[in-house]
This record gives structure tokens, C-alpha cells and sequence, in this order.
């Protein structure tokens, strides 16, 4: 059993508390913020230096009597003596040495989304998955936001949680998009949202779980502490992969592109509370027809977004009833999200897109089907970077298919990008340590495509960034500076 936390908010007064790993997202900062507000002693210590990390220590908003230290460049044991809480940054393994030494000491570690659910007054919807679980996010806080008052979003989609826990009431709703590293702490702690939504189980995040097994079963885990009067979606391919190990106390809705005869099999085999189904154009709530050739956003188009909107209106239509009409407006209205199959520039014939979140292979797989199916001729994508534990076999066999040539980052991953290149005979260049080459390489053979063919450059890296960029979105806009220089030369 893990270490007990204290019972309120308030009852962190004068504790001493070690945010382990800074961080360059919200969640040590929003850590940082809470703890000194609440009249807390904090040490945050991350193994950058000052400068590194400036942007994120210049934007905290802390009292000035905060007891703050900071403790930059190194981990040290005697800090995690000194704490009585420790506040994990993610990014941490569980196989981490200086983690399983900490454990020893037998004093709660904890990651953001504890805290966050542990002290949380407000109703919770949490969402999970490989792919999709940003835009599933940003859509169900969209709708909510259009039919109640006291809506927010937080958690992995780059808002820290920790800041709206002083505020938050029974008559607050949080729409959370949970990673698979926050639900294998928040399963320690038997913490659930009211509303779980699991997107899809690929293949991602091996190099921090483990293995395939660990990584699926923790992703499982947002279902495991819910109440009956919670809901779980889930799509029905994932519920047949995984019916055996799907532990929830909570009301089943299932959703899935089905046939009317998939649609019966799962209403007298599975009976769940609820089917969010798609056929022939039309969205169904159980037999009832929702929307009929729905006009969806450009952003919303393709397989994978239908799947998206499915588990969307799951979320959203059948807990609150939301009317059909707020649900259609978003759908339709809808402009995406950065760093996600996003357009950043276009020239003549060529456009570029900021795929810089896809840094795994179900989302390159959809990124590249996608600009195939919106015509065209040729694609030329950028990825590569550090390996976290995948197999690249099929979608460079998926990519060897398309019209694409493939421009290699250096680092642990491209090496493995590139032997399956080779093999599968997909023309590429490597290696780029420079993002402003790696561009210029890319424009320099979509230039010598026909001017009337319609040319795609891509980066969707399908790795980590750490090798060469603070993380992703470090990545995104070194990426959109790069193009800016090409296509913006004098400003």
C-alpha cells in the first residue's frame, strides 16, 4: 500500500514538499504554485540548469513569503530526506534508481494527477489512449463548455490541474486527457474519474512501462476504481481485445464503425448501458439515429476522427443529454489542434504540417494515411529521434506503399527508421542534427516534383525528442521557425 497523504488541502501547512523534476510543462510549476499558496515548505530540484528552465521559473506565481528553494543540476538524497511529501515528474520510470531508493524511505511519491483526484470536489471526466486522446479532450470540453458553466481542461494537454484545485466545487467540471504514466501512480492510489474514455491501445511508452503487457494494462487502469455510478467508454475493438482484464464497476457505453449485425451481437452479448455507434454515414445513440451525413470540420475527417467523435459524444451525449444541436456546432466548427496534423504554411503546390505530437506509430500511421487520402502526389516526412521501444517494421511498410521520402533525425530510433528503409527499399537522407538542414533537404526535393502536383512536407517524428530538442513542442516550433525561414525570407 502506498504512503498515506495528509486528509485536506489545508493540512499541508508548514509540510515539506520536494517537486522532483521541474520540468518544462505545467505540472511542476502548478505543483510549485499549490504547495506555496498553501503555506507549504518547497524544494524543486530538476537536473537542468537556470537557464534551461527559466521560461518556466520566470512565469511562476507564487506568494513572496514562499519557503521556495531551488536546487538545479542535480538530485540529492538528502533533499528527499529532508521532504515529507515527494512530488514525481512523470517522466520518471519505475525503474529508476534513485526512485527505488526513495521508496525506501517510505514517504508518499506522488505524481500531479494524485493529487489532483485525491483532493478534486469536482465531477471528473478523464481521457486516455495511444492516439486521439487530445482531440477527444479538446471536444468534450468544447461541448460542455456550450451547455454548462464551471468548465475547464487540464492535465496532460499542457494546463497543470494543481491550479484550479483551491477553486474547484461539485458544481465545477474538469475534462482531463491522462497519459499512461499518471494513471500507473493514480492506480497505486485507487483513483478513477467519473467518466473514463480509453481512445485506443497501440503500441507506445515501452522504454518507461517495460513491455506491451505493463503499458496495456496500466492504460485499463482509468476504468478499475470506478463507482456504478460512473461510465466507462470504451471502443468495442478494445473491449474484445481486452474483456478478460477490464475491471469497472461503472456504466459500459461502447462505441465503434459497426454493422447493424455488430450492433445486435453487442446489445444481447456484451449488454452495456449504453451503444455510441456508426453506420453508412450516420451517428446512433443505441437504435436511434443522432446525425445523418454530418458535416464535420476538415480537421475531423478521416477513420480516426469518426472514432474520435464517437467516443465523444459517448462522453458527453449520454451522462449529461447534452442536446444534438451543441454537439453538431462543435463538430462542424472544429480547427484542430498545434503540433497535431496541423497546416502551417502553404506555397503554390506545397503545403507543411506540425505533426510534432505523433511521436509514436498508430500516429504516424494516421498521418501519413491521411495525406495520402487528401491527394497528395508526393510526401516528404521528417522524423526520427530517441527510440521508446517500438517496432517500426509496419509503418515503414506502410510507408514503402506511399509516395514518401523520408528524412532521418539523428538518434536511437532513426537508426532503427533506417535499416527498415533500406529494407523495404522507401527512399531517404540521414542523418540531420540540425532541424533547419533537415527542412531544406526536404523543400530541396519538393521543389523538383512537377509544379502541378500537390506536395506534402511533414514532420511527424514518431520518437522522442530529447536528443536534440527541450521535448516536442521545443520540436514544433523549431520546426515552424525552419519553414518560416524558407517561406517567409524576410521577416
Amino acid at each position: 500500500m502506498p504512503s498515506t497523504l495528509p486528509k485536506t488541502l489545508e493540512d499541508f501547512k508548514n509540510k515539506k514538499i520536494l517537486i522532483w523534476g521541474i520540468g518544462l510543462n505545467k505540472g511542476g510549476s502548478g505543483a510549485i504554485e499549490l504547495f506555496c499558496n498553501l503555506g507549504a515548505k518547497v524544494r524543486a530540484t530538476d537536473l537542468r540548469g537556470k537557464t534551461t528552465l527559466k521560461p518556466v521559473l520566470d512565469s511562476l506565481q507564487i506568494p513572496q513569503n514562499c519557503k521556495l528553494e531551488l536546487i538545479l543540476g542535480k538530485h540529492r538524497k538528502l533533499d528527499f530526506k529532508w521532504a515529507d511529501i515527494i512530488v514525481r515528474n512523470p517522466a520518471i520510470p519505475p525503474h529508476n534508481k534513485l526512485l527505488q531508493w526513495a521508496k525506501t524511505l517510505k514517504k508518499p511519491i506522488v505524481m500531479e494527477m494524485v493529487l489532483y483526484f485525491t483532493y478534486s470536489k469536482a465531477y471528473n471526466i478523464g481521457i486516455t489512449g495511444t492516439k486521439g486522446k487530445s482531440t477527444t479532450t479538446t471536444l468534450i470540453h468544447k461541448i460542455l463548455n456550450k451547455a454548462f458553466n464551471n468548465v475547464h481542461i487540464a492535465g496532460n494537454i499542457g494546463v497543470s490541474a494543481l491550479k484550479l484545485l483551491p477553486k474547484l466545487t461539485p458544481n465545477h467540471k474538469v475534462v482531463l486527457e491522462l497519459s499512461s504514466f499518471q494513471l500507473d501512480n493514480m492506480n497505486e492510489y485507487k483513483l478513477s474519474p467519473n467518466i473514463a474514455v480509453l481512445t485506443n491501445i497501440g503500441v507506445d511508452h515501452i522504454n518507461w512501462h517495460g513491455s506491451l503487457k505493463e503499458y496495456q494494462k496500466t492504460k485499463l487502469s482509468i476504468f478499475t476504481h470506478q463507482s456504478p455510478d460512473d461510465y466507462a467508454v470504451i471502443p468495442y475493438k478494445e473491449y474484445k481485445r481486452f474483456k478478460k482484464h477490464l475491471k469497472t464497476k461503472a456504466k459500459i457505453i461502447i462505441t465503434g464503425i459497426l454493422t447493424p449485425k455488430e450492433y445486435q451481437q453487442i446489445t444481447t452479448q456484451a449488454k452495456p448501458y449504453a451503444i455510441i455507434w456508426y453506420h453508412n454515414q450516420t451517428f446512433y445513440y443505441n437504435n436511434k439515429p443522432l446525425f445523418k451525413k454530418l458535416k464535420l470540420s476538415h480537421t475531423l475527417q478521416g477513420t480516426p476522427n469518426i472514432a474520435n467523435i464517437l467516443n465523444t459524444i459517448a462522453a458527453t451525449y449520454v451522462p449529461f443529454e447534452i442536446k444534438p444541436e451543441i454537439i453538431k456546432k462543435v463538430l462542424k466548427t472544429f480547427k484542430g489542434l498545434p503540433g497535431r496534423l496541423q497546416l502551417i504554411h502553404s506555397v503554390k503546390n506545397l503545403d507543411f504540417y506540425n505533426d510534432t505530437a505523433a511521436t509514436n506509430t498508430t500516429a504516424v500511421k494516421h498521418a501519413l494515411s491521411t495525406l495520402k487520402a487528401r491527394g497528395y502526389a508526393h510526401i516528404i516526412w521528417i522524423a526520427g529521434g530517441v527510440d521508446k521501444g517500438e517496432d517500426y517494421k509496419a509503418l515503414i511498410e506502410l510507408a514503402s506503399t506511399l509516395p514518401i521520402t523520408l528524412i532521418l533525425f539523428e538518434g536511437s530510433a532513426s537508426e532503427k527508421l533506417k535499416t527498415l528503409a533500406d529494407q523495404f527499399k522507401l527512399p531517404h537522407h540521414a542523418y540531420f542534427n540540425d532541424i533547419n538542414k533537415a527542412v531544406q533537404k526536404a523543400y530541396q526535393i519538393a521543389k523538383s516534383y512537377p509544379k502541378n502536383q500537390k506536395i506534402a512536407i511533414i514532420l511527424s517524428p514518431a520518437a522522442a525528442s530529447f536528443n536534440m530538442f527541450l521535448n516536442e513542442w521545443d520540436r514544433g516550433e523549431k520546426f515552424e521557425e525552419a519553414v518560416r525561414k524558407i517561406v517567409l525570407p524576410n521577416k
